[in-house]
């Protein structure tokens, strides 16, 4: 592994769906970050470890995103969690999510300008630390 590739942000892509995942994570692999899809609640446990920020749909096959959310809160994880959601953004899961204290909620479709400039902004504070 080179130093670029250790400095890297890594960020955690769950979303379930496949070409939106695929095309999120080829985009942000192409500006410089680490990024790795996970489809489902349980994926996305066994792959947070070592992330520093996570794209989290609400929405997933076995779950919602907010159990995520919850489990990375409870273990006072310092991830960044960005919400995205296609629910209306007064919808009960929203809700819960907003209690739960995410770094930010984009509602689907995704403004790409707007996600990426959050990213790069904590790109941007990591770096600086």
């Amino acid at each position: 592994m080179t130093n670029a590739e250790s400095i890297r942000p890594r960020v955690l892509v769950v979303e379930d769906d496949r070409a939106s995942a695929e095309a999120l994570v080829r985009i942000l692999r192409r500006l410089g970050f680490d990024a790795t899809p996970a489809a489902t609640v349980h994926d996305a446990l066994k792959r947070l470890p070592g992330h520093q920020m996570v794209i989290l749909d609400l929405m997933l096959p076995d779950g919602e995103g907010t159990d995520l959310l919850e489990r990375i809160r409870a273990q006072a994880r310092s991830v960044r969690v960005a919400v995205t959601t296609s629910s209306g953004m007064d919808s009960a899961v929203v809700e819960r999510a907003r209690r739960l204290g995410p770094d930010a909620i984009f509602q689907k479709p995704l403004q790409l300008n707007e996600l990426l400039a959050w990213l790069q902004k904590d790109r941007e504070a990591n770096h600086d630390k």
